[in-house]
């Protein structure tokens, strides 16, 4: 039998789409449309996110319709690339590859507290975002598979853990 995804959008703008039998949803994922920096050009990206079967239909095939539907939807909508962060050995059968380096900062906290700084900590306010913006596409410019940024971008929604909202500051 052959399945085909239903493919929507969310009331957040992303694509996603859903394969559903006999109306309960038993795979999805979500699409989110994003430009991202290719050496120096802009492309644009499909980000891959809650790829998710129902536990019940697992190993039965169901995300492999939902991958293979979503990787042909993005090729025919304009979609230059597609990125996700998955499990390690499982997304390869979709042409996905790992490539994005993890990396480790160390830093001596004895010096950190003794570092001279001019500038004083202030509550962030909306009025910072086109600023922050503007400094992350600044530091980011040739740094491959960055995103920009832009007034679109819905800025910090999560905080150090799932379910904690961020806690902004700026600095004057």
């Amino acid at each position: 039998m052959t399945y085909r995804c239903e493919i929507r959008k969310d009331e957040r703008g992303r694509t996603t789409p859903s394969l559903v039998m006999k109306g309960e949803v038993v795979s999805k994922l979500a699409i989110w449309k994003m430009p991202m920096r290719i050496g120096g050009a802009k492309t644009l990206m499909g980000g891959i996110g809650g790829v998710w079967t129902h536990e019940k239909h697992r190993n039965k095939g169901y995300a492999s319709v939902v991958m293979e539907d979503s990787v042909a939807w993005m090729k025919d909508n304009g979609y230059d690339v597609s990125v996700l962060f998955g499990i390690p050995n499982f997304y390869h059968r979709w042409g996905y590859v790992v490539t994005l380096a993890s990396g480790r900062v160390i830093l001596d906290t004895r010096a950190a507290e003794q570092a001279q700084g001019t500038c004083r900590p202030r509550a962030y306010r909306e009025s910072d975002l086109p600023r922050a913006i503007r400094m992350y596409n600044d530091n980011n410019r040739s740094r491959t598979a960055s995103i920009v940024r832009d007034k679109t971008w819905i800025p910090w929604r999560k905080g150090l853990r799932w379910g904690v909202a961020p806690s902004l500051f700026s600095y004057t």
